[in-house]
């Protein structure tokens, strides 16, 4: 499923999240692809960089960058939308 959402992030999960992306430099995200477990993708275009990650099982060092998504999916301040998913830092205005 994809979903697209639209809001404003705060700071702080901002830094936090671009932070953990710095991190997968270094982090494999291959794996195994063998059964009916789910597939997690991830796409992510910042700072003029894209990163795709796709697996069944993430490595242990990427399940914070994974965790931060899902906590900023859930945030009360994005809505659905058609449009591509787009971080807006509260800093920036």
């Amino acid at each position: 499923m994809t979903e697209y959402l639209e809001g404003t992030v705060n700071q702080n999960i901002f830094n936090q999240l671009l932070a953990e992306l710095a991190k997968t430099d270094t982090v494999s995200f291959k794996g195994t692809n063998c059964c009916d477990a789910p597939l997690k993708t991830v796409i992510a275009y910042y700072n003029g960089k894209r990163k795709y990650f796709e697996t069944m099982f993430p490595p242990q060092e990427g399940e914070r960058l994974i965790a931060i998504l899902y906590e900023i999916s859930n945030s009360e301040n994005l809505k659905a939308t058609t449009k591509r998913f787009i971080f807006i830092n509260d800093s920036i205005k």
